[in-house]
């Protein structure tokens, strides 16, 4: 009888085990944006004070005109006030507050260019960090206002990126939007409990 419940736990265990999956979308985001739009938002994370940290790597053809990375927050007229809102490109990165908008080309922001089969690339590979006095929300949106006379491709946007939004050092913080923390500890606590509960 208790090598049958062992079998069971284990069983349980295994299962367990193989059904989580393999990396969670919180932390790393990938993927390519190709739009018709001049404003598109790319994801949101809750930075805590002080220790938020944003890793990316991103690329597009400069034949698509520059476009920026722009960061939008939870405060009154900011976030609230652009997104799902009937208003221009440019009338939504007006709210933006200093240095919220970063240029993606050569001239700065961890940019340059590189010859890839008839085309030349913007890359850009930097990490920036986020330091309020308080955990907040940040927006993270790519935009191209305005239409440059030297486009290739008029009225399009393009971005291939792969971004890791972090929150300090420690394990059960580091991988989690400051909304998520605990998760993980109250499922370790449950699944013990439930354990538990299996072998008695």
């Amino acid at each position: 009888m208790a090598h049958t419940r062992i079998y069971c736990l284990l069983n349980i265990i295994i299962i367990t085990f193989l059904a989580l999956p393999y990396e969670t979308e919180s932390k790393w985001i990938e993927g390519t944006i190709k739009q018709d739009s001049d404003w598109v938002f790319i994801t949101r994370f809750c930075f805590l004070s002080k220790v938020g940290n944003l890793n990316y790597y991103l690329e597009y053809p400069v034949g698509y005109g520059v476009q920026n990375m722009v960061f939008y927050y939870d405060i009154p007229g900011q976030w609230s006030s652009v997104y799902q809102r009937d208003l221009t490109c440019i009338e939504k990165v007006a709210v933006l507050l200093g240095g919220n908008q970063v240029p993606l080309t050569n001239t700065g922001s961890q940019c340059k260019t590189e010859n890839r089969t008839d085309q030349v690339w913007y890359v850009c590979n930097g990490s920036m960090d986020f330091s309020t006095a308080r955990e907040r929300w940040w927006f993270v949106v790519l935009t191209r206002c305005g239409i440059p006379n030297n486009l290739t491709y008029m009225g399009k946007m393009y971005l291939k990126y792969k971004m890791h939004l972090t929150n300090g050092d420690d394990l059960l913080h580091k991988e989690f939007s400051a909304d998520e923390f605990y998760i993980l500890v109250i499922d370790i606590v449950f699944f013990i409990l439930y354990i538990v509960l299996m072998v008695m």
